[in-house]
């Protein structure tokens, strides 16, 4: 007995779809009509287009006579029907037709979507994995809106509608490639330096100078966005270009005796023999150090301040949080208090 394919409604896909005005039918169609090598390319994935893992997921589903959402595609004159979604479905069917177990052409139910707009295909294709599919991380999400706003002129609000973004991380995203990229034309690598840290230097506007340089010593001290925001505070309070050098010089100062401290903290050289290794003495430094490292630029690259920052919002996370400190707390002052 062949397999059967089941299909219903995509509602968060018909959601999109009026939301953008994108004009849409459900329509049977045989698989071979769609071209899964240009679907594939078509992918809006930042990792592998084609997931082996979901593919035999999803077999071992319609083998089952579990129910799909419908594939949505769109009709192209040369290269026939190409996935904006449904990558993954696609190709556990081909997995299906090739192992024998789907015979012949089968006939699919599909979304065909009428638009010929490439910013709107663009945009559907980019946002099939936001609240539906496998779902896409925070980070691509972003990707995704910082794309279609900066390279497609897709307006902020419905950048945040169709992502699930705020429009103020898309802006501070924007603000903080736009930086990355000048800064990279005078040759000064910010590969490493986090964006929300980035973004304050957006803010000196008023002296080409003083951007550059102070993005110099951002970019090799790698300061906490907390201490960026007052070095641009105070570079935006100069009056003149002779103010603003001198502040730039203080500030060169002030970095380098910060970083000649807080190397001296991170690389405590205890006076040992080579032989024999202490591990339990290096797991301390090396535990501490992380904790240490993770409170103070965790928070991409700026501190964190409250249990709320830390993802810690329910009273037995809070309790857990308070007890493994105190514990931590009590043994240390034992510890530190016998000494040697």
């Amino acid at each position: 007995m062949s397999l059967k394919f089941k299909w219903i409604d995509d509602p968060l896909a018909e959601e999109d779809y009026r939301t953008m005005n994108i004009p849409f039918i459900v329509k049977e169609i045989r698989f071979s009509l769609i071209n899964l090598v240009k679907s594939a390319d078509n992918c809006a994935r930042l990792g592998a287009q084609v997931i082996k893992d979901k593919v035999e997921d999803y077999a071992h589903c319609f083998r089952n006579g579990n129910s799909f959402y419908r594939t949505a595609c769109y009709l192209d004159a040369k290269y026939g029907y190409v996935c904006t979604s449904g990558n993954q479905r696609g190709n556990a069917i081909k997995l299906l037709i090739d192992s024998g177990e789907v015979p012949g052409d089968p006939l699919i139910q599909i979304y065909e979507l009428q638009t010929k707009d490439e910013m709107l295909l663009e945009a559907i294709t980019r946002s099939a994995n936001v609240s539906h599919g496998v779902p896409n991380t925070i980070d691509e999400r972003i990707l995704h809106a910082v794309h279609m706003v900066s390279k497609m002129g897709m307006t902020l609000a419905n950048a945040e509608q169709l992502y699930r973004v705020s429009q103020a991380t898309i802006a501070l995203r924007i603000r903080a490639n736009t930086v990355r990229k000048e800064l990279g034309e005078a040759s000064i690598d910010t590969s490493h330096v986090p964006t929300t840290t980035l973004e304050h230097l957006s803010k000196i506007d008023n002296d080409s100078r003083a951007f550059v340089q102070i993005g110099a010593l951002v970019a090799q001290h790698v300061p906490t966005g907390e201490r960026v925001k007052q070095i641009v505070n105070r570079v935006a309070r100069a009056k003149s270009d002779p103010d603003r050098l001198k502040v730039v010089k203080q500030v060169e100062t002030e970095l380098t005796e910060e970083a000649k401290s807080m190397n001296g903290r991170k690389h405590m050289k205890l006076v040992a023999p080579k032989s024999p290794s202490r591990p339990w003495r290096d797991k301390l430094i090396s535990s501490m150090n992380r904790l240490c490292d993770f409170l103070d630029f965790g928070h991409d690259g700026d501190g964190f301040e409250k249990l709320s920052a830390l993802q810690v919002v329910t009273q037995s996370d809070e309790r857990a949080v308070r007890e493994l400190w105190a514990r931590l707390e009590l043994r240390m002052a034992q510890i530190l208090k016998k000494g040697h």
